[in-house]
């Protein structure tokens, strides 16, 4: 293994400037360390997965899997946790909360905003004024009010495609089989794609494939109810944050390892 640099260890709960300024430290070493790597894998002929990044812990590395994402490298964290504050996991339970509170603007806005439906700036803009100058009741309002809203052509499509999905997806939500929702939710607004798409792809579909096997298990012990599982989930992120990121990483992964020292005791 190549060794590529040192985590900074700056003062942990700090505030104000001195929390900027440790954040900022930390941002620019995984940027440096992310440059090192980069090089011993385009010019110096190593292969990814010759080389690991070891932390004295692993709170930091989210900037180090964003600092090598930024540059093409594909990195996959040993142990993570974080697994609720996912990017793809935020995005799918906004869209399944949707099927249950329709009227709730945070979801709304979440899925509007995600890759799903990548509502421009100025089309969440426009929805909020026309809920404000019809009195509208929530958002979704505004966004089934479709003939009478001001969208862009391109932004009313995605619109369209999204109360068109959630419309049907809504009436699947009151059978058994929670998993197969998940799925079904995926696919109607192409996520498992847009994620096998995005950096990282096989990770972030594989945590979105994770929360189906949650719901599984949930089903089993308390019922298929929607509304019971996304609040489980709700409580499990806020209470618990050491839900660790589906495994994707085979042994001969060509992916650079992020993991702690002490993860990485015993390993050859």
């Amino acid at each position: 293994l190549h060794a590529v640099g040192t985590e900074a260890t700056p003062s942990e709960g700090g505030e104000g400037p001195a929390k900027v300024e440790a954040a900022a430290l930390m941002g620019a070493e995984a940027g440096l360390v992310a440059d090192r790597v980069h090089r011993l894998v385009t010019q110096e002929g190593w292969r990814a997965r010759d080389v690991a990044i070891l932390l004295r812990k692993t709170t930091s590395a989210r900037d180090y899997l964003a600092a090598l994402e930024r540059r093409g490298i594909d990195a996959y964290l040993i142990g993570g946790r974080g697994y609720f504050r996912q990017d793809e996991v935020s995005d799918l339970t906004a869209l399944l909360r949707l099927l249950v509170e329709p009227h709730s603007d945070l979801a709304l806005a979440t899925v509007l905003r995600s890759p799903m439906v990548a509502l421009s700036d100025d089309g969440l803009l426009r929805l909020g004024r026309q809920r404000r100058k019809g009195r509208l009741a929530s958002l979704w309002d505004a966004l089934a009010d479709l003939p009478g809203n001001t969208l862009e052509e391109a932004d009313a499509l995605r619109a369209q495609r999204l109360v068109e999905a959630v419309t049907a997806l809504r009436l699947r939500a009151l059978h058994p089989g929670l998993s197969i929702l998940i799925e079904d939710a995926m696919q109607a607004l192409d996520l498992d794609l847009l994620l096998l798409g995005a950096p990282g792809g096989r990770r972030r579909l594989a945590n979105a494939r994770k929360l189906m096997r949650l719901a599984d298990n949930f089903e089993e012990v308390e019922g298929p109810e929607l509304a019971a599982f996304l609040d489980y989930i709700e409580r499990r992120g806020e209470l618990d944050d050491r839900e660790g990121e589906a495994n994707v990483l085979a042994e001969d992964e060509d992916v650079v390892r992020v993991m702690s020292v002490h993860q990485a005791k015993g390993l050859e």
